[in-house]
């Protein structure tokens, strides 16, 4: 594999600041023979922390059966709380490193505060960066959005989704034409290899593999990206992460699953356990009425009497 990542904290050769759409990222200077380059900076470090969307099994059919037949309601807390962010729009692939304050790692992040005020003299609304913690040593994020939401005029091309991600193809079902699996939402996973011989090479890797503890090389693109506020965002694309070293984790996992198990005890019951019994509506049916009237002005104090009209047992 070509070295073509540039070290973190050396941007000497970026020389001008490219706007694409509401995005402005990091590029190479314009060179005749070739196009525009953006620029893929590289940083090693131990993952503390790895999210990657779940491997979801693809709806074979309509749930027409017995088994999914249910009385259903839909609650709204007239949007006290923010829902669950399930949509195609945010499933990403995430991980977060540290450095344990080794030098170089920290060097990297100083390169990121050096890049940040650089952005910040082209973005009038830039929000300072800052390296996230963990267990109190320094840390930095880095993420990827699977999808990239489709424009009107069809604009943005497919491509074809790595297998280890996606291996039943329901998240691809998921987007339903909305959103779009574009070359910008790519990561690739590889493995790096020493032969005997002293020579590295580098073959496919997948994601899952990637665990907390494993020692990475990632390879990231920081773009500044516009905020529904109205303020602008320095994020770290994760454009490719590279196994360096896994021994690490491999033998604590190991540990852990040699560990000794306190054994759980439970208490045999013969026969057939019958479910508790439920008591539902109200004491007195004219209770009803009161808590009907009073529900406006229970909704907005979100509060839920008790069946014997005591206090409120929610209250937000």
């Amino acid at each position: 594999m070509d070295d073509f990542g540039a070290s973190f904290f050396d941007t000497s050769g970026a020389s001008k600041w490219v706007t694409i759409n509401d995005s402005m990222r990091m590029a190479y200077p314009v060179n005749p023979e070739r196009p525009q380059e953006e620029i893929v900076l590289r940083i090693q470090g131990i993952i503390c922390k790895a999210s990657l969307p779940p491997k979801r099994l693809a709806i074979r059919g309509p749930q027409t059966s017995a088994r999914y037949l249910e009385q259903s309601f839909t609650l709204t807390g007239l949007n006290t709380l923010p829902g669950p962010q399930t949509s195609a729009r945010y499933l990403e692939q995430s991980f977060t490193l540290t450095g344990l304050n080794t030098l170089p790692f920290n060097m990297a992040i100083e390169g990121a505060f050096n890049i940040s005020e650089s952005f910040g003299r082209q973005a009038e609304h830039l929000v300072p960066w800052h390296p996230g913690q963990f267990e109190g040593f320094a840390t930095l994020n880095m993420s990827n959005r699977l999808f990239t939401k489709q424009t009107r005029d069809k604009h943005h091309e497919q491509v074809a989704m790595e297998g280890s991600i996606d291996p039943h193809g329901a998240l691809l079902g998921l987007a339903k034409g909305d959103f779009v699996h574009m070359d910008d939402n790519v990561v690739r996973y590889l493995k790096c290899m020493l032969a005997a011989s002293g020579n590295i090479s580098y073959a496919n890797a997948q994601a899952a593999s990637f665990k907390p503890g494993d020692i990475v090389e990632a390879q990231v693109s920081l773009v500044v990206l516009p905020s529904r506020n109205g303020q602008q965002t320095l994020k770290m694309i994760l454009r490719a992460m590279t196994m360096l070293d896994d021994s690490f984790s491999k033998a604590a996992r190991i540990a852990f699953y040699k560990a000794p198990r306190a054994e759980i005890s439970s208490t045999h019951v013969a026969g057939h356990k019958r479910k508790p019994k439920r008591q539902v509506g109200y004491a007195d049916d004219n209770e009803g009425e009161v808590g009907i009237s009073d529900m406006s002005k229970r909704v907005k104090g979100m509060q839920m009497a008790d069946d014997r009209g005591g206090e409120g047992l929610l209250n937000v």
